[in-house]
């Protein structure tokens, strides 16, 4: 059986969710903060079809980038 491909507001789900359970917080303001997933051609990266676009900054940025590179490991590609 395959192995079925996350839209990308599932994708956003789980990165809040890996985020508050590793930083703490409230997975509300995690959402906020890691803002909205964007599914990319695979003509721009063929390893993975899209990215993040943080509405933050500093620690919190990190913290987001992190986790997308942990969680791009399991799930390179969203379903449009």
């Amino acid at each position: 059986m395959g192995h079925r491909v996350p839209t990308g507001a599932e994708l956003r789900e789980l990165l809040a969710v890996v985020i508050t359970r590793a930083a703490g917080g409230k997975a509300v303001r995690w959402h906020e903060r890691i803002g909205p997933v964007l599914e990319l051609p695979l003509s721009h990266d063929s390893r993975c079809n899209w990215r993040v676009e943080p509405v933050c900054d500093g620690m919190e940025a990190a913290i987001i980038a992190k986790t997308v590179e942990l969680v791009r490991v399991k799930h390179p590609y969203i379903a449009g």
